[in-house]
């Protein structure tokens, strides 16, 4: 039995990757290897010392069913499955898997789905800063119908974030006055029928 500690370095992101390996009773190998959600060596390693004496002690049935799949495995089951099984529109599954291979799988591709957080979630605003509040709205709801899917599914037990929509201002409309579109009408006519 071992827990080995890490530092890992990704698109930007650094932090702790814990690697718990051990044998079951009957003698067959397990090994998890996960980034730990606490912030220094020393946790990490304590974090996944607890997590190996609790994977040991809720036995090998529980653990094998609590697969979890990471994003980049679960969106194409829920675009096969999920969009184009209730026959949505080919335009909205297009949309969709672009959102997905543009913004959503680079960002949280490699994360298992319970552990897409309101923290990454928010750090996902913070990169699409740049962006209008609609394209961010757009792939909020991916993101969030992709969670709902999976919550659905069974594959996780809970929404692991509550994603919130950007407030976009309403669309105005403009008109014109009568005596602009008086104008208007005038200097159409005089250019051509």
């Amino acid at each position: 039995m071992s827990v080995k500690v890490r530092e890992y370095k990704k698109r930007g992101r650094s932090g702790w990757e814990v690697d718990i390996m051990f044998k079951w009773p009957d003698g067959e190998l397990y090994r998890e290897r996960v980034k730990a959600p606490v912030g220094s060596k020393s946790g990490a390693k304590t974090w996944g010392e607890q997590r190996q004496s609790e994977l040991l002690s809720r036995g090998r049935k529980a653990v094998e069913k609590k697969a979890m799949p990471m994003l980049k495995e679960f969106a194409p089951r829920h675009l096969d499955e999920g969009a184009r099984a209730n026959r949505q529109k080919p335009s909205t599954i297009i949309q969709k898997k672009r959102i997905l291979d543009f913004y959503l799988l680079p960002r949280f591709g490699e994360l298992r789905l319970d552990a897409i957080t309101n923290a990454e979630v928010a750090k996902l605003k913070a990169e699409l800063v740049d962006r209008s509040p609609k394209t961010v709205n757009n792939v909020l709801v991916v993101l969030n119908t992709v969670l709902k899917t999976a919550l659905k599914w069974g594959v996780i037990e809970q929404m692991p974030a509550t994603i919130e929509l950007l407030k976009v201002a309403p669309a105005t409309m403009e008109f014109y006055e009568p005596h602009e579109f008086e104008r208007l009408v005038e200097a159409a006519a005089k250019v051509d029928h």
